[in-house]
């Protein structure tokens, strides 16, 4: 039986970026998931963000697509899911896509992937963990800061 690989990101294990007074951190625990899967196998797992801040984080998790790009040293340009030939859409479901992190504590995201009956190359995704970081004010206009991890 033929196995394939999966990889799956999690970019950047810790993120931190300040705005204006305030301190976000946000931090995953387990950054990389690389999985060998025969069609039809299912791979379970767990992330944990965790927020390393004194301000509650609203976060909402997303998968997307990416490639490598040229040299090929490790540069990646990411798409929306499904729209890449190696994506993960449909391979993968997670739970909770949203939740509200108080200060300096943590939430586990469990994540499942089902490969399908034929699979017949590597297939890349990256799983996001966004938050809003802020407002500013430009020409009279809220723009809204948004980070990801």
């Amino acid at each position: 039986m033929k196995k394939i690989s999966l990889f799956l990101l999690f970019v950047c294990p810790l993120f931190i970026f300040l705005f204006s007074p305030l301190a976000f951190a946000l931090r995953i625990d387990n950054s990389k998931i690389k999985a060998r899967l025969s069609p039809q196998d299912t791979y379970t797992g767990t992330i944990t963000v965790e927020n390393h801040s004194e301000e509650e984080a609203f976060v909402k998790a997303y998968l997307e697509d990416f490639l490598y790009v040229s040299p090929f040293d490790g540069a990646k340009e990411f798409y929306a899911a499904g729209t890449t030939e190696f994506s993960l859409q449909g391979w993968i479901s997670f739970s909770p896509q949203e939740f509200l992190l108080k200060p300096y504590s943590g939430q586990k995201v469990n994540f499942t992937i089902r490969a399908p009956e034929t699979i017949n190359s590597l297939h890349c995704g990256v799983l996001f963990f966004e938050t809003s970081l802020g407002q500013t004010y430009r020409d009279d206009k809220a723009i809204n800061i948004l980070g990801r991890v």
